[in-house]
């Protein structure tokens, strides 16, 4: 299964599918050699996850910021009220 779509020589595939795998799951947990011994469905499953979490990534950080901007924006007036 080639994660770019174009047909690749099988020990790279191995090698970047390995690579992938490794890095969604926060290290070494599989050798390229490994790669073939793993389900279909497992590795369509990593391809899915890098495909789709730097967008979820996003959407976490624009509602972080305006969850920080609505704070700030009611800090202000709260310290403006309250202060004397």
């Amino acid at each position: 299964m080639a994660l770019g779509g174009a047909p690749r020589n099988k020990e790279i595939e191995a090698i970047q599918t390995a690579q992938l795998i490794n890095k969604f799951s926060g290290g070494a947990v599989i050798g390229a050699w490994q790669v073939d011994d793993l389900p279909e469905e497992l590795i369509i499953t990593y391809i899915n996850i890098a495909n789709e979490l730097p967008k979820m990534r996003a959407g976490i950080n624009k509602n972080k910021k305006i969850m920080a901007e609505i704070k700030a924006r009611h800090a202000k007036k709260y310290n403006a009220r309250y202060s004397s």
